[in-house]
């Protein structure tokens, strides 16, 4: 049986499958192609202000929000660390992973 209800999707919803998709792609891939970095880059601000370690956070204490924000910019700049390392080493692989 069809179900007819028109169900109306929003962009953040739409956006974010497409960038949370993404995301397991890179975690669970064999090899990891600098290709994919060009992909990856631009989702990076929309998941991180998506999870509880973003802006949304509903702390108000600013040490948290600091902390949180620190741990947004070290997660960026260790995805950036791991894909500028050429050729891939243990360490900038680890530094991928745990990112």
């Amino acid at each position: 049986k069809c179900n007819n209800d028109n169900v109306r999707l929003s962009p953040e919803y739409v956006i974010h499958t497409m960038f949370v998709s993404n995301y397991v792609g890179i975690v669970f891939a064999r090899t990891l192609h600098y290709q994919f970095y060009c992909w990856y880059f631009y989702s990076l601000p929309m998941l991180l202000w998506l999870t509880s370690f973003g802006s949304s956070s509903s702390t108000d204490e600013f040490f948290k929000v600091v902390l949180l924000l620190l741990a947004n910019v070290l997660a960026v700049a260790g995805v950036e660390f791991a894909f500028n390392v050429f050729p891939a080493t243990e360490l900038s692989s680890a530094v991928l992973q745990l990112s």
